[in-house]
């Protein structure tokens, strides 16, 4: 791109304009300033630009041609967008434009018929929006001059005290910029003149955004005064009769969407914006709400000057502009508060780039779209160039219109949100006057209270007095304050970070403040603590036999183990070992046995030999056992055989402790966990690692020798093995029970009861059944159940919601992969958690464990942003067995802590600020369907929520499909449960289908095996369209235009309005026939409410109810009185 390209997109950004007359170039600045750079680049460019100028289309060559006299005129595109919104109140005020402007008059007469002429001058202030029936769209229709009576109230404050003036003044603005206009009948804008003293007043102004812009308004005070100036003076207005009007620029941008140029400028949009489109959300608490809100805050912060002079500075240097900084830092910073690399974001950009609209007044604004990716590995030099050129490339295409764009990119409308983008990055004209806070405070961030949010987040930038003022106005339904204020301080550190050094790569640009690296790295790590580090578990087991050698240990059914007798059977079984095979340290042998009290001795039996054991679960079919052997290098396998031998002799062996040689940093056992290549990984635990966490759960937890447990799963899944070595290594009795016991609910309830279990972990799911089941509060009655503990999945929350006011009942989330040794977090859940989470956490570090919310790039994520959840400490493992290869891709290089190793744990999460962690879900678990990033959990949550509904989970089948499958005793209609979740949800997490099953499949550690979900085809499911029929006259009046504007057959009466591809132009449509065919007015928020034929039709039939009503009760009155 040429400097003469470059200058012209420069000076449309500061609203400059050039024209050619007599061969000589004039210039128009808006804010009457323009510096010293610019002038000279056009001084050096004068003769370029006059030559383009005069052949330009754009620039002011071609006039715009007057409009033929028509009743009524097309909209803008903008204007169209800005009149569907106003259909709903909320949005309508938002696009109200209140200003304060000092004037000093003496002759308020003067004054007031100088507004009138200004009326008179400029159609657009008396335009009014409303529909032309014949052709079924809403016109722009011109009021005559003289039909306008313009009121303009005067209210005196010269008798209020002085300090109430401006008070009074800033409330009556923003009260009045709350009062909606109706845009088919009213004059859109109201002005009232507020006297201070004899001679100065404020003209209070709320104009709607649909008929202005911040250029009229400059326009239109200058115009006011000058007509002032005039009848004061008795003299002629100096000001040039206006050749067109708003109604001509209208006319002419529909022209050149017709045109070559706009041909080109669509095809180039339709290609930036191709494939998917990225959703930005910031990290928020909040759930956002089904339909857009603009209830708002506003906060305002200011860089230094010296800050403001190096970006310029910097800028220059790179030959490009104050603006093209701020667009970098703010797309960087998204992209480390999201971790896309795809980030869109808009601009307002003004639409007078042609000399005959100088004058005008109107809503001359189109909005840009900027669209960058974000490579971490590039410099900022490198992404601000990058971010320089495509940002100069969306200028030169800046001519089409942005609501054209929605409407041909066909998108699906996300009620819940802007089109395209949610954050708006604006760059306003800079003007000497005094800023409106202290800005010498540059570490403050002013509150400008409360506002109207057009988007979730909209970024304010003006330059004050040599300060660069940051305003940040955003949706309080959407964020919290504390989030925002956070976003603010980030952006200065990173601003002057890469002020500080512009070459370090965007993946090594600290933003974080040294308060905040030492809070995220060591304050919410602090879990130092003394264990006996320097044991093996042989040694404390051995240690435990001498304290309570004739409790029990181990009960299997009927027959019960003492310490004592645990102690000897499995020095039996090690010597048996040793004899058999010799094992040593570090080598495996593999147990493959049934649930009994031999299983926990064989384990014990191959720890004393000094060797590892690795765990097959019995049900393991031979292809799974074969691999696990051949890949672990077994030396051998306990199998029922080998145990059976043993038995028959075990008399042979002695009975006493053998020598195994074993130290703390040896393997105590390999779990094989699933692996995304389709082959089982197996992670290696040492001794120490293993004791570090069992010392940490039976300390904290006070489980001794009058406790209980039972081992509630698999062997080969290593949350049972809080129960096992729980018991064992602290003297309670550890129960082991049938697989059918367990999944048996009754059964196992009584099994608890009558042995007195007083803790129990179990997987979620587990845990569902119990606390579902009628017998469950038998259980919590007896009193013995004093510890609960969910770990393996996430937690259910309304499960675990029933039991938190429970008293004498410890509920527990515990949360950690396999490569932690069984758990690294921990969360006690009581009320004040769930009622300040509306979440189940899964808490903070356990001992000697430390957690950090990492991005790609392994960096530090701040407080509520959510990252991949990373693991170092004691509790981690050795790595993968025989695959250093996957050890050294997941176990890295710890990034801060030297000498260190972090684990990777593939799971997203972030810090609340209660210094817990909350789950947001494995990598695998966030998918993008309909071209939305969803997380199934939050669907699952909605469905949970169904009374009938027991159980749930939802996949995703591709890009399209979301499949839920719940457990339910009931019959509970499909229609009915789409019905709710629209309520609930937006229309995009709706699944497709719905399957109801009788339980889930199970895995052998009982968490649901969603490989073996049926799928929808499978059971003849067929993708619905769901087909209601219609069954009273509204409705089949309904189905027929719904018909005609989507040009589909048979919809049904329960299908919805933006799944079937609606949107806000179809729904005017939609509007204006239903007034045509049923007589009822009805407005776009009710179709944005109510979605489907149905709840439009009884939304409809109701209204006339009360219509009836109220006709009848106004009649009864008349007729009293």
């Amino acid at each position: 791109m040429n400097n003469l390209q470059q200058l012209f997109k420069k000076l449309n950004t500061e609203n400059i304009l050039l024209e050619v007359v007599d061969d000589e170039l004039k210039i128009f600045s808006k804010s009457g300033t323009i510096e010293n750079d610019i002038i000279t680049q056009i001084k050096i460019h004068k003769s370029e630009i006059i030559q383009q100028l005069k052949k330009s289309t754009g620039l002011g060559a071609i006039k715009i041609p007057v409009a033929p006299k028509m009743k009524n005129y097309p909209l803008s595109n903008a204007q169209q967008r800005l009149w569907m919104i106003s259909k709903f109140k909320e949005a309508s005020i938002a696009y109200n434009i209140p200003m304060c402007i000092p004037v000093k008059i003496t002759d308020v007469t003067s004054f007031k018929k100088a507004l009138q002429l200004v009326v008179a001058r400029h159609e657009i202030l008396r335009t009014i929006f409303k529909e032309d029936i014949e052709l079924d769209e809403v016109r722009q229709w011109i009021i005559p001059a003289e039909e306008v009576a313009l009121t303009i109230e005067h209210k005196d404050l010269r008798k209020m005290p002085a300090e109430d003036k401006q008070h009074f003044i800033k409330e009556y603005a923003a009260n009045d910029a709350l009062t909606p206009f109706n845009l088919e009948s009213d004059l859109l804008f109201r002005a009232t003149l507020l006297q201070i003293t004899e001679d100065d007043f404020v003209l209070s102004l709320t104009m709607h955004h649909i008929i202005s812009d911040e250029w009229s308004v400059e326009v239109m005070f200058k115009d006011v005064m000058e007509f002032y100036k005039a009848d004061t003076a008795n003299k002629e207005p100096k000001l040039s009769p206006l050749r067109i009007q708003y109604k001509e620029y209208t006319l002419w941008q529909l022209s050149k969407l017709k045109s070559e140029v706009g041909a080109t400028q669509k095809k180039f949009w339709l290609a930036q914006l191709s494939g998917e489109l990225p959703v930005l959300d910031l990290p928020s608490n909040k759930k956002r709400p089904l339909m857009k809100t603009y209830n708002g805050h506003s906060f305002k912060s200011y860089l230094s000057k010296e800050t403001t002079a190096d970006i310029k500075k910097f800028s220059q240097k790179q030959e490009s502009s104050l603006f093209i900084y701020l667009v970098s830092i703010s797309t960087i910073l998204l992209h480390k508060y999201t971790v896309s690399k795809d980030i869109i974001v808009g601009t307002p950009i003004s639409e007078r780039n042609h000399v005959d609209l100088k004058d005008q007044i109107g809503f001359y604004i189109n909005t840009l779209v900027l669209r960058n990716q974000v490579d971490s590995n590039k410099d900022f030099i490198a992404f601000y160039d990058q971010i320089k050129a495509s940002t100069l490339v969306a200028y030169e295409h800046s001519d089409y219109p942005f609501d054209s764009l929605i409407e041909n990119l066909g998108t699906k409308r996300d009620i819940s949100r802007n089109p395209i983008f949610d954050i708006m990055l604006t760059m306003q004209d800079s003007e000497a006057q005094e800023t409106e806070f202290d800005a010498t405070q540059t570490d403050t961030i002013w509150d400008n209270g409360a506002c109207v949010s057009k988007f979730d987040v909209s970024l304010t930038f003006k330059e004050e007095d040599g300060y660069l003022s940051y305003t940040l106005d955003y949706n309080t339904d959407v964020y919290d304050k504390k989030m925002i204020q956070q976003f603010m301080r980030h952006f200065k550190s990173l601003l002057k970070a890469t002020l500080d050094n512009s070459t370090k790569k965007i993946a090594n640009i600290e933003y974080l403040s040294k308060e905040e690296q030492n809070y995220l790295l060591y304050e919410l790590n602090n879990t130092k603590t003394d264990y006996p580090k320097n044991n093996t578990i042989v040694e404390l087991f051995d240690e435990q036999v001498q304290k309570t050698p004739n409790d029990i240990a181990l009960v299997y059914e009927e027959k019960q183990l003492t310490y004592q007798e645990v102690n000897k059977l499995s020095n039996q079984i090690a010597n048996y070992i040793h004899q058999n095979y010799a094992p040593k340290p570090d080598e495996i042998i593999a147990i493959h046995l049934e649930r009994s009290e031999w299983l926990i001795v064989a384990i014990l039996g191959i720890l004393k030999t000094g060797a590892a054991y690795v765990p097959i679960d019995f049900h393991y079919p031979k292809d799974r056992i074969e691999y696990m052997m051949n890949d672990s290098q077994a030396k051998a396998i306990i199998n029922q055989k080998i145990l059976e031998d043993f038995i028959e002799n075990k008399e042979k062996y002695k009975k006493t402790n053998s020598k195994d040689n074993a130290k703390e940093n040896n393997l105590a056992y390999v779990i094989y966990t699933s692996g995304s290549t389709g082959k089982p990984k197996g992670v290696m635990i040492e001794n120490r690692s293993l004791i570090n966490y069992n010392e940490y759960f039976t300390k904290t937890f006070k489980i001794s020798n009058k406790d209980s447990s039972v081992m509630s799963a698999s062997i080969s899944f290593d949350g049972v093995l809080t129960a096992v070595f729980g018991c064992l290594l602290s003297g309670a009795t550890l129960h082991i029970v049938k697989e059918d016991l367990i999944v048996a609910t009754d059964r196992f309830i009584d099994y608890l009861i009558h042995h007195k279990i007083s803790f129990l972990k179990g997987t979620p799911i587990l845990l569902n059944l119990l606390i579902n089941n009628d017998k469950f509060s038998e259980l919590l009655e007896k009193g013995n159940l004093k510890l609960l503990i969910s770990g393996g999945d996430n937690a259910i929350f309304s499960d675990i919601k029933q039991l938190v006011n429970i008293q004498g009942l410890q509920i527990i989330n515990h949360f950690g992969p396999t490569e932690s040794t069984i758990g690294a977090t921990v969360q006690e859940i009581n009320a004040d958690v769930v009622d300040r989470n509306n979440v189940i956490a899964i808490g903070s570090p356990i001992s000697n464990t430390q957690l950090y919310i990492l991005g790609e790039n392994n960096d530090l994520l701040p407080e509520g942003v959510v990252g991949e959840i990373c693991i170092s400490g004691d509790g981690l493992a050795r790595g993968y067995i025989n695959n250093p290869k996957l050890t050294a891709e997941k176990f890295i290089q710890h990034p801060f802590l030297k000498g260190q190793r972090l684990y990777k744990t593939g799971d997203f999460g972030q810090w609340l600020s209660d210094k817990s962690i909350k789950f947001s879900g494995r990598k695998d678990d966030q998918v993008k369907v309909r071209g939305y990033r969803i997380e199934l959990g939050e669907i699952e949550k909605a469905i949970s929520t169904i009374n009938e509904i027991k159980q749930c989970v939802v996949i995703a089948k591709n890009s399209e499909d979301l499949v839920a499958y719940y457990i339910c005793e009931e019959i509970v209609d499909e229609i009915a449960i789409r019905t709710t979740l629209m309520k609930r949800l937006p229309a995009y997490m709706i699944p497709n289908f719905f399957v109801k099953l009788k339980e889930f499949p199970l895995n052998a550690n009982l968490k649901i095996d969603k490989k073996q979900l049926p799928n929808p085809q499978a059971l003849a499911l067929e993708k619905p369209r769901i087909y209601v029929a219609p069954s009273t006259k509204t409705e089949r009046e309904l189905v027929a235009i719904w018909e005609e504007l989507f040009n589909i057959e048979n919809i049904g009466i329960e299908e919805d309005f933006f799944l079937l591809g609606g949107q806000s132009i179809l729904g005017i449509k939609l509007i204006s026939r239903i007034h045509k065919r049923l007589g009822v007015h009805i407005e776009l928020k009710d179709i944005f409410s109510e979605r489907t034929i149905a709840s439009i039709a009884e939304y409809i039939e109701t209204s006339i109810q009360l219509d009836a009503q109220e006709i009848e009760e106004e009649t009864e009155r008349k007729l009293i009185f």
